[in-house]
């Protein structure tokens, strides 16, 4: 009995020391998690690459082990945040103290206090700010541009400040869309066709009020890297930019598939349900042009505004 007495009694004075070292208590456990930003989506090793300096950028959700972070809180209650790909931790370029310092990643070394992170928040919504500098990890301007690089910016907590962390665990819940067949209907609550039932190349997407037959219906297909071919069910042609144009007001039409970018689409959470897709090639989202509520409005690519007219959910069949 004596020894256990003992043994609680040691077990006790080590948490002490713990919670005197910490602190206080950790606000995530140590684990590996994906990081979410508020434009929805996933921080990112541009490329997959794992060399000392590449850039953590914005992306859509891939699942791959550049997206995935392992958090270890350390002795003095902050984290090295190490990417799971490469082994190297997140970096404030150059120890930089500046406002638009680049997040990197880099070699751990001895720990230096630019790779060292305070996590702050709780109820699923946390802030990242560098040990050194005191300035929070940042999607500059709030860009909605995927690709967009990291930086350190500011002392107060905002939007583009605040990031979720989704536990590997859970990696599920951040895949947009299945693959399998849905129909595209917009926040205004328009179905997406393809006009005249047409199974030509070139005809294009259009609104109508309601769901048709099978020129309404869509197979969606994840690729690796994130981005998705989608196909109409009755043609088995693929959603496309019509020439690969990169410029606004491109007209989204259905073409022979051919797996080049401009027949490719990510598809970003926009909130309550509804997704943004963003085209591969060029960056440049499905729009409605002008708000139009008129049926037979034939769909455009325009640069992301956030406007509810380049929002769109999938229910199934």
């Amino acid at each position: 009995m004596k020894k256990f007495k003992i043994f609680g009694f040691i077990a006790c004075l080590a948490l002490a020391a713990v919670m005197t070292v910490y602190g206080q208590p950790a606000p995530i456990a140590d684990g590996v998690y994906f990081i979410v930003a508020n434009n929805g989506m996933v921080l990112d090793i541009s490329g997959a690459s794992a060399a000392n300096g590449a850039r953590l950028s914005t992306w859509a959700f891939t699942g791959g082990t550049n997206q995935q972070f392992r958090f270890e809180r350390q002795a003095d209650g902050n984290f090295r945040i190490t990417a799971v790909h490469s082994g190297r931790v997140l970096d404030v370029s150059g120890n930089s103290m500046a406002d638009g310092g680049e997040i990197i990643q880099y070699d751990w070394g001895n720990g230096p206090a630019n790779r060292r992170w305070r996590v702050q928040g709780s109820g699923g919504s946390f802030n990242i700010v560098s040990v050194s500098s005191g300035r929070f990890l940042d999607v500059p301007a709030t860009s909605r541009e995927i690709g967009t690089g990291i930086v350190q910016w500011g002392t107060a907590n905002q939007a583009n400040r605040q990031f979720r962390l989704v536990p590997l665990a859970q990696a599920n819940t951040l895949i947009p869309v299945p693959n399998g067949t849905f129909r595209i209907v917009s926040r205004g609550g328009m179905h997406i066709h393809v006009q005249g039932n047409r199974t030509d190349n070139g005809a294009a997407l259009v609104t109508w009020p309601s769901a048709g037959g099978a020129n309404s219906q869509w197979r969606f297909e994840r690729q690796g890297d994130g981005s998705y071919t989608i196909r109409a069910a009755h043609s088995n042609l693929a959603v496309d930019v019509q020439g690969g144009a990169t410029g606004d007001s491109a007209r989204v039409i259905q073409y022979t598939a051919h797996g080049r970018t401009n027949q490719r689409w990510f598809i970003i959470p926009s909130g309550g349900g509804y997704f943004r897709l963003v085209n591969h090639n060029s960056r440049r989202v499905l729009d409605i042009p002008g708000h139009a509520t008129a049926q037979n409005t034939e769909l455009i690519q325009f640069s992301d505004n956030g406007g509810t007219n380049q929002q769109f959910r999938f229910p199934g069949l």
